[in-house]
């Protein structure tokens, strides 16, 4: 199939190795396919997401170890420290895990 067949086409995701380019045309068919790329699938992908260590902050006020739990966080909409209730098995009960440096 020709590259002109696939500009005549209503846009759709194809195979770019089909084609036996060579030069200029490598730039031209990339050009034409991020272009015409479906950009809704492109939505539903999630973002890369920064790993934390939280860490419990009642522990050290009465001298048993901390419990630490690693978990994710999306960095541009959460920019403060993430605190949550997560289990402490030393102090067996639930209490504030905080962020910490990792």
């Amino acid at each position: 199939m020709s590259l002109t067949s696939y500009l005549a086409a209503p846009p759709r995701i194809f195979n770019v190795s089909s084609f036996i380019l060579t030069g200029q045309q490598n730039f031209v068919v990339l050009t034409f396919f991020l272009c015409h790329f479906n950009s809704n699938k492109l939505k539903n992908y999630p973002m890369p997401r920064e790993q934390i260590i939280l860490e419990c902050s009642e522990a050290a006020k009465e001298g048993k170890p901390a419990s630490r739990y690693y978990s994710t966080r999306n960095k541009r909409t959460n920019q403060e420290k993430v605190e949550k209730k997560k289990y402490n098995p030393f102090l067996k009960r639930r209490t504030i895990h905080r962020e910490v440096k990792s």
